[in-house]
């Protein structure tokens, strides 16, 4: 879900790769950039929440049902 939201705003992947291999690579490696034209138009909880959803610890990843009560959807 993070990765269509993202897409959505931004226009293209948070992380493109030629492979799966490179994109388990780069999934570990890089932080996650959001555009500041983009970070600048939207709102903050928008940003958090398409920042929890693409947490890359699972641990603290948002869960389904904080998700679905995010106050992002008001």
């Amino acid at each position: 879900v993070g990765c269509i939201m993202y897409q959505c705003l931004v226009g293209k992947a948070p992380y493109v790769a030629k492979n799966p291999f490179e994109l388990l690579k780069k999934l570990a490696s890089e932080d996650l950039e959001m555009p500041k034209d983009v970070r600048m138009q939207i709102s903050s909880e928008c940003y958090e929440l398409i920042t929890k959803l693409l947490d890359k610890n699972r641990d603290t990843r948002i869960s389904w049902e904080k998700y679905f009560s995010h106050r992002w959807f008001g």
